[in-house]
């Protein structure tokens, strides 16, 4: 109920002059609760209204709409971009399992593409070797597990085995 008192007083901060004139307004990266909210006020609406507001899930992509001197966002806000990836996992058995990797600032997602849910997370920072053999499409990711009882990032309850934990290799 918060999100919704908070809208309620987010509209109500502007006339209605001053909403009647608003020529755009640009959510950078919506959230899912965002963007539900967006699609249930969008049936209430005119469609003068909907075209107004815009989403924007790559904060350059601001730029096709006003000048960089015109954007000032938080730094937090411009690492959040990730960049994904589809590729293939081979597990420590040698089963294929297709997989979408998000990289973001500090850490690698694996998604499941599927139900999209996140499979795990490894932090950047756990990386020992990247290693790529030139005759292979193939990406190994060997992490550093000293001094951790289970890798940082690693999600209880999986079940990896500890070789699938040390290593990851992925097919592109």
């Amino acid at each position: 109920e918060s999100w919704y008192n908070d809208l309620i007083r987010l509209i109500r901060m502007f006339s209605r002059s001053h909403r009647k004139n608003l020529k755009a307004c640009y959510i950078v990266h919506p959230t899912s609760l965002s963007r539900f909210v967006l699609w249930l006020l969008r049936a209430f609406t005119s469609e003068k209204t909907k075209g107004k507001i815009i989403d924007i899930y790559n904060w350059k992509l601001l730029r096709q709409y006003m000048d960089d001197a015109h954007i000032m966002l938080p730094e937090e806000s411009k690492c959040y971009i990730a960049k994904a990836y589809t590729v293939v996992k081979v597990n420590a058995k040698g089963r294929r399992q297709t997989r979408m990797v998000k990289l973001t600032v500090n850490s690698i997602l694996n998604i499941d593409p599927r139900t999209r849910g996140i499979r795990n997370e490894k932090l950047l920072a756990e990386i020992d070797t990247i290693e790529c053999p030139p005759e292979k499409a193939d990406i190994l990711l060997i992490f550093d597990m000293e001094d951790h009882a289970y890798p940082l990032g690693y999600f209880k309850g999986t079940r990896s085995t500890p070789e699938d934990m040390r290593c990851r290799r992925y097919v592109c």
